[in-house]
């Protein structure tokens, strides 16, 4: 049997090389984790215009690079004024990149949504948000800015997929925290759209928390009067453009179709089938026109076949959220909780 509300069970972190207690005290962890999943031969060069250790953006002293994307980067810093460590989120941009509808003006208009996005949802198992800001630049360039977050010290569920050390119950509380934290962003009218492993961070502690709101979209009208960033923002994500992660996309993400929180559950039961069986629904290695075949028109291999020690009420959960047609899965994320909750009360 397994119960949601016993204790977390024993430390996955202490059975992982790498992932030691003493770890988690050190400022570095983070890093450490990154470097885990790039080997060091494919790791990404330092940014054109990265800050360095022990540069300043405003109040906030950089500490080291986290991470890097096509967006910009983010780096660990220390909050001078509070004497936090911070994660620092910065919008790359470059001088020919900021006239009119330009990708630095999109970039920043991202940001600044993501910043409002996650500042409404004050929820356990959502990345908070403490402050967005904009660095000024010398001879007129354009301002880069920036979102100072929670900073994390743990590792992407990305980590623990395939993990045998990590016991069933552990990764089932982990998955309903992560229904929880989509739970309230649905609830404030927000859909994730970029549900995978890698935008799930385990804390040392064994809390879930959803990161990355950077690709959300509305859903309803948030209470007020829109601001002119909610209106641009919601020009360039409307224009009919898949984003997303594609082998973690509902069936109606890839087609197009207008999306409501059940297209993130969906994506939910591609991680949670994920991290119980060790692989994807569809199966690992898969080409793009074999993934949209498979999505479109297969069911998987249903969880408790491919693997017996998972509770069979489980396996039905995560069955109903992988069903093909939004309206035969569960209607809410709350609800998925609750089935999670109920199918490991009540054993197999």
């Amino acid at each position: 049997m397994t119960d949601l509300g016993a204790e977390r069970g024993p430390d996955p972190f202490s059975a992982r090389g790498g992932f030691t207690s003493d770890a988690f005290v050190g400022p570095s962890f983070v890093r450490d984790v990154a470097g885990v999943f790039t080997p060091p031969d494919r790791r990404q060069p330092e940014p054109v215009g990265a800050l360095r250790p022990g540069d300043r953006v405003e109040h906030f002293v950089v500490v080291s690079l986290l991470g890097q994307g096509g967006m910009g980067q983010v780096y660990e810093a220390l909050d001078t004024r509070l004497q936090r460590s911070v994660a620092l989120k910065i919008v790359h941009c470059e001088p020919d990149d900021a006239g009119e509808g330009g990708p630095a003006k999109d970039s920043a208009a991202r940001l600044l949504f993501e910043a409002q996005t996650v500042a409404r949802l004050a929820h356990p198992n959502v990345i908070v948000v403490y402050e967005v800001g904009a660095v000024s630049r010398r001879g007129g360039a354009a301002a880069r800015p920036y979102i100072a977050m929670e900073l994390v010290r743990g590792a992407p569920l990305r980590a623990f997929i395939g993990d045998e050390s990590v016991p069933i119950p552990v990764r089932v509380r982990w998955l309903a925290d992560t229904a929880a934290g989509l739970g309230a962003a649905h609830a404030c009218g927000l859909v994730h759209r970029d549900v995978k492993p890698m935008n799930v961070m385990i804390r040392a502690d064994g809390v879930a928390k959803v990161l990355d709101f950077g690709l959300a979209k509305r859903t309803s009208p948030p209470l007020g009067s829109a601001s002119s960033v909610d209106t641009f923002f919601s020009s360039i994500t409307d224009a009919g453009a898949v984003v997303g992660t594609p082998l973690y996309m509902s069936p109606e993400q890839m087609r197009r179709e207008v999306l409501d929180g059940r297209s993130d559950q969906f994506s939910w039961g591609v991680l949670a089938y994920e991290l119980l069986a060790g692989e994807l629904p569809w199966g690992d290695g898969v080409d793009a026109l074999g993934l949209l075949s498979k999505l479109l028109t297969e069911d998987p291999t249903p969880l408790d076949e491919r693997r017996p020690d998972v509770p069979a009420g489980v396996a039905r959960v995560v069955a109903r959220a992988l069903a093909k047609k939004r309206d035969d899965r569960f209607p809410t994320m709350r609800a998925v909780v609750d089935a999670l909750t109920a199918a490991c009360a009540i054993g197999r």
